[in-house]
């Protein structure tokens, strides 16, 4: 075990209100990103900005946030936008025009937030050519992001806004990367306190690295070792275990080779039938 690593104390990270920035730029991909955020701040009662950087022509899905919250029976029908507010959340939309990654920045460097949602391309070459703006967006925002690539099972409900988490995923590199995800685990069960997912600790190797059992204390934690690449192992857990989420923690890339082929992250991305929780450590 690192010397210098620190169990989990969920007495550091309370319930609080989060501050989600949603980034709407997929013609083809903005309806579920906006239901996921849209469910996270209500849970929260927390705040929410959209940023739409779609064009007139790309722009197919309208983007209605009373519209969603009346379908879910969280508002009545016919609903005045004051009556959002009263719900206990912040939300404020933005529609520019321009340099879409630019405007996105700008928003990202302009306010502190703790949860970037965004819809991403689901690809399956691995090459750095073809990562898109989601994957750009990721790294510059350098805090948690939940990345929803097109044509997956979502975990919330369009119609409903159910949730459904019944299998959590999480690829363990070390006890530090476990950590950092094991914080946002215990977030989504304190604004979801009805759901008990089985968790699956995935390590890629021969022996799974030491960890502390009080971080996994009260979970439906198991763990699995296979002898595979990491991306390749990460994604036959998933599809095993029908995970409804990957959470996976990611740091800086180095490599020249990681420039090249994209962060495991990504890579997972571009292969995976689920949202991923990309958390910084």
């Amino acid at each position: 075990m690192n010397e210098n690593y620190k169990p989990l104390n969920m007495s550091e990270y309370g319930n609080l209100p989060l501050r989600i920035i949603l980034a709407i730029h997929e013609e083809n991909n903005s309806l579920i990103p906006l239901v996921h955020a849209l469910k996270l701040t209500y849970q929260s009662r927390g705040e929410l900005e959209i940023i739409d950087v779609r064009t007139d022509r790309e722009a197919l899905e309208h983007i209605g946030v009373r519209e969603v919250y009346e379908r879910w029976g969280i508002l009545s029908r016919s609903s005045h936008r004051s009556d959002v507010a009263g719900l206990g959340v912040k939300i404020k939309k933005v529609v520019k025009t321009g340099n879409k990654r630019q405007e996105i920045e700008k928003r990202i460097r302009r306010y502190t937030h703790d949860l970037l949602v965004i819809g991403a391309k689901s690809r399956e070459t691995d090459t750095v050519l073809s990562r898109d703006l989601a994957d750009h967006l990721a790294e510059f925002f350098n805090r948690t992001t939940l990345l929803i690539p097109y044509n997956v099972r979502p975990f919330v409900d369009a119609e409903t806004g159910k949730v459904s988490l019944n299998n959590i995923l999480i690829p363990v590199e070390n006890a530090n990367f476990l950590k950092s995800c094991l914080i946002w685990v215990r977030k989504l069960l304190m604004l979801f306190p009805e759901l008990n997912p089985r968790i699956t600790g995935f390590h890629a190797g021969r022996t799974f690295p030491l960890i502390y059992e009080e971080e996994v204390k009260g979970l439906r934690w198991e763990t699995e070792v296979r002898s595979d690449s990491v991306v390749n192992g990460i994604v036959k857990s998933s599809r095993k275990h029908n995970a409804d989420m990957i959470i996976m923690g990611t740091g800086r890339k180095h490599s020249i080779m990681q420039k090249i082929m994209g962060s495991r992250t990504e890579r997972v991305l571009r292969r995976c039938s689920c949202p991923v929780l990309s958390v910084k450590v």
